[in-house]
């Protein structure tokens, strides 16, 4: 069911909140960090922007000239296409780069071009990722301790390093996504994942892990697949969404009956589901996160998001939805207060952008390292429900959101990107250092 939040931001409740550290482990390896921060119940400070409203048309809109190249982003890379080449940069910990090696440094853009050809651009989890090949085939690579790149540890070795690598059965893949430790594709004939099984994150599956890809039932007529830490979810051609894997972020949208004498009432359902459950019916897109939530456009061009709202990334005030595992969360999709005319949705790890029909970007969620495109500072405590423009960018045909940054393909062919420059990504600057202000990608 879907849920409407009137709340207006300038009413939200003053407060602090201890936020979780902004970092994800690489088992053993480095760390992706951020800043730790408090989002308050409160208000922004910066003036909330009516973002879009009456600014597009509903229905089919007029093909706008395309631009030649497109992006990937990862936890901490970038991938990108021109014509037939494929260039990755970023964070190599695991080989994430596929060029052979794991050494552990940062490379800045226009980074190393990836071995072989390619019919899509990688998805990149944090340590590993995969591709659909010129011959339909999937390759994965990087980190392989559950079998997610298709091979299985004990038998091939550990990591995969190298972008050469096919995972068996997939002739005739039509999408690909990747999420920590686990890999999905879509086909003709259904969708199927392979990893760790933890959680239902692979589907119904008696044991561990597998290398082998798992039929995900009753899932076909997939138009994007896309996963999350420990859940996917895939829109169909018919428009609807239908999400699986864990439930104790409210991730898959799962709501929970309220039990009789309950205070407070149990909301969220926190069971994992290895079935694919409905979420939305009749949308126009979809976006799944670095971390524990998902947007998705409306028929009507609004934007709906549902998942974790520790930082106010489903574009609400969190103070407003229920606990759910030390954090606040909403299984149903709630619609982003004063957004509309929406075409074009991105979604990192706790931060949520879309491109209006206006091509302008509008962002909310945690902003603590600029990930918003605006100063940190405007907003209290480094997070704002309140979609906010993103200025210094304009004319957007594309957007991505990777760990804690954000970037654009604008229709003139150049990429811009703000927030975290976490492993290189933004360029040769301090890879610890971030930026609010969108900075040209060079040299891509």
């Amino acid at each position: 069911m879907l849920e409407t939040n009137s709340t207006k931001p300038s009413a939200l409740r003053r407060g602090t909140r201890s936020v979780r550290m902004l970092g994800l482990a690489l088992l053993g390896a480095s760390v992706l960090t951020g800043v730790t921060l408090s989002c308050g119940d409160s208000d922004s400070t910066q003036t909330p922007k009516d973002a879009g409203m009456d600014r597009g048309m509903i229905g089919p809109l007029p093909d706008p000239p395309e631009p030649s190249i497109h992006l990937s982003a990862g936890g901490g890379n970038l991938c990108v296409t021109r014509g037939d080449t494929v260039r990755c940069w970023g964070t190599n910990d695991y080989a994430q780069l596929g060029q052979g090696e794991e050494d552990g440094t940062t490379h800045p853009p226009p980074g190393k071009i990836l071995p072989g050809t390619w019919a899509t651009l990688p998805s990149i989890y944090v340590a590993h990722a995969c591709a659909i090949t010129a011959g339909n085939e999937i390759s994965c690579w990087g980190k392989n301790g559950d079998g997610e790149t298709g091979r299985v540890p004990e038998v091939d070795g550990g990591d995969v390093t190298r972008a050469l690598s096919v995972v068996s059965n997939t002739r005739g893949a039509l999408q690909v996504s990747t999420g920590d430790g686990f890999s999905c594709a879509a086909f003709d004939r259904g969708t199927s994942c392979w990893g760790v099984s933890s959680k239902g994150r692979i589907g119904p599956f008696n044991g561990e892990r597998t290398a082998s890809p798992n039929a995900i039932p009753g899932l076909d007529g997939v138009a994007s697949l896309q996963s999350g830490k420990n859940f996917s979810c895939a829109r169909k051609h018919d428009g609807s969404i239908w999400c699986w894997g864990a439930a104790d972020h409210a991730q898959i949208g799962r709501a929970k009956a309220q039990e009789a004498g309950a205070d407070p009432p149990p909301h969220w359902d926190t069971d994992s589901h290895p079935q694919p459950r409905q979420v939305l019916a009749g949308t126009l897109s979809l976006a799944v996160g670095k971390f524990q939530h998902s947007c998705a456009i409306l028929s009507d061009r609004k934007v709906a998001c549902w998942g974790d709202n520790l930082a106010g990334q489903l574009g609400h005030d969190w103070a407003l939805d229920p606990p759910c595992e030390r954090t606040k969360c909403n299984g149903r999709p709630t619609v982003v207060s004063g957004l509309s005319a929406a075409r074009e949705i991105a979604v990192g790890y706790e931060h949520s952008c879309a491109v209006l029909t206006d091509d302008m970007v509008y962002c909310w969620g945690n902003n603590a390292s600029g990930a918003l495109g605006h100063d940190p500072a405007l907003d209290r405590y480094g997070c704002t429900p309140v979609p906010t423009q993103v200025l210094g960018v304009s004319n957007v045909a594309h957007i991505v959101a990777g760990f804690a940054f954000t970037c654009a393909i604008t229709r003139d062919d150049h990429a811009w990107c703000w927030g975290s420059n976490i492993g290189g990504v933004l360029g040769p600057a301090d890879p610890t250092a971030s930026t609010f202000t969108p900075v040209r990608l060079e040299g891509i």
